[in-house]
Formats: structure tokens, C-alpha cells, sequence
């Protein structure tokens, strides 16, 4: 078994989008994929809960805005 979370169908929509996200409809990828629009929609949504995880966070992006939220511009906001 793989470590890869992603299967045939994840990684198609992320194609799909990183190909044309402006015009790309779920029927369109559902059809380019076989499988239902549903399923796209199901797992668009189901890919931006995972990416959003904070297990996947890359480290850089917590630390700039760790080191961001301590500058005193962000001191001065509060």
C-alpha cells in the first residue's frame, strides 16, 4: 500500500484544475475522469479540508506568519 493520500481520481481534478480551474466545471472533470460530478464536487471539497489541514501546513508559511504577527506593524494593529 502507498503513502500517497491521493488517488487516481484526486489527482485528476488537481490536473484538471491546474489546467484550466476558470472554465473547468464538474461535469466536464467528472466526464474526463469517469466518474460523476458529484464525486468532483465531493472531492473538491473533500482535497480543500485536507490542504487546510495543519498537518500539512508547510513549516515556512507558519513561520512567516509567525514572524509576521510579531513585527510591530502587527503590534501596532491590536
Amino acid at each position: 500500500m502507498s503513502d500517497d493520500p491521493l488517488d487516481a481520481v484526486d489527482k485528476g481534478v488537481i490536473y484538471a484544475l491546474q489546467q484550466n480551474a476558470r472554465d473547468a466545471t464538474t461535469l466536464a472533470v467528472g466526464e474526463q475522469l469517469d466518474v460523476s460530478a458529484s464525486t468532483i464536487r465531493n472531492r473538491i471539497e473533500r482535497l480543500e479540508a485536507w490542504a487546510s489541514s495543519p498537518a500539512i501546513t508547510p513549516w515556512w508559511t507558519t513561520r512567516r506568519l509567525v514572524s509576521h504577527c510579531t513585527s510591530s506593524s502587527c503590534a501596532r494593529r491590536s
